[in-house]
């Protein structure tokens, strides 16, 4: 890399034409001893210096970063025997693919940034930091009161936890999140509200709830909105499968309520066929848990920001016998 940028720079006069030519690829040539990057194209750049008849060549792979900071101040700005308009196109363009997913894309993470570099977020004491080797939990120690115990996995932004939270003051409220942005800026929501019986978890729920939830100890498990896995290498990642099924069986107390609710056609039809075929839990009438304004079944974010797509939603509710 060094020693390209040298040719490039030591060079002047009639005595020498330079160019780059930069092309992106999604591997680096077999045959040579550069890096290869399989997570981004790698950008090759290749400069040639000629003195008379004889030609040197050099020749570097290296990633968007450093190109951005090395290269681009040593395009040239006359004009040479090929045209340097097509590489700077074909350099810019994957920078401003990348802008536009992470501002515009449905995937998109800048929210996720913005959330981050919030000031003055306070997430202590509404986070529950555990330990990995803490055990079974008792929610007693951490609520300071034998209220009933509600879960809700996957709670974002803590919308619906910091409503229940505030129109159920008797019952202790406990949210999993696993994106460290939006748990922590549910936590300092509920800081700010001072709602004693509510606590935010960054954590995997699968995980989490093998590792630390107490048999019998919940009252009801909310899952609203849950990542579907589209691609079907990936519906082995979805949350809703008989293993959390049986654990949800164990930590419910006998009459819980497990309530579901999608977006996605597809995963909605694979949570029911799992539950149909799940013997341990009925399938009951779903009741929305908060008296929601507006026709909206639990006042999630998603729920909020779907119905503006006009998305219809899909629900179930999983009731443990007495």
């Amino acid at each position: 890399m060094e020693q390209a940028r040298r040719l490039l720079l030591s060079g002047s006069g009639a005595d020498l034409q330079s160019y780059i030519r930069v092309r992106s690829s999604l591997k680096a040539d077999e045959s040579s001893n550069e890096p290869v990057y399989k997570s981004k194209p790698v950008i090759y750049y290749e400069v040639v210096r000629h003195f008379g008849g004889g030609a040197k060549r050099t020749s570097d792979a290296v990633d968007f970063e450093t190109a951005a900071t090395v290269w681009v101040p040593t395009l040239p700005t006359r004009k040479l025997s090929r045209p340097t308009r097509q590489p700077v196109a074909a350099f810019l363009l994957p920078h401003f693919l990348t802008l536009h997913c992470l501002l515009f894309s449905e995937f998109s993470l800048f929210k996720d940034f913005s959330l981050a570099l919030k000031p003055n977020l306070i997430p202590e004491p509404a986070l529950l930091l555990v330990p990995d080797d803490a055990g079974m939990l008792s929610w007693r120690d951490i609520f300071l009161n034998d209220h009933p115990v509600q879960m809700e996995i996957g709670s974002g932004k803590g919308t619906f936890l910091l409503a229940a939270a505030t129109e159920f003051p008797n019952h202790n409220f406990i949210g999993i999140e696993w994106a460290r942005a939006y748990c922590d800026f549910a936590a300092d929501r509920i800081r700010r509200h001072q709602l004693p019986n509510a606590r935010m978890v960054r954590a995997d729920a699968n995980w989490w709830i093998r590792a630390h939830v107490p048999d019998q100890s919940l009252h009801a498990l909310h899952v609203y909105f849950p990542d579907p896995w589209p691609k079907a290498r990936h519906h082995k990642r979805r949350l809703i499968q008989t293993p959390f099924l049986l654990h949800a069986v164990r930590i419910l107390v006998p009459g819980g309520v497990l309530r579901i609710v999608t977006d996605h056609a597809g995963y909605f039809e694979h949570i029911r066929t799992v539950c149909s075929e799940f013997k341990a839990l009925h399938i009951i009438d779903f009741v929305p848990p908060l008296p929601t304004a507006d026709g909206l079944l639990v006042g999630t974010n998603f729920e909020k920001k779907y119905i503006l797509q006009n998305r219809s939603f899909n629900s179930i509710a999983l009731k443990k016998p007495e």
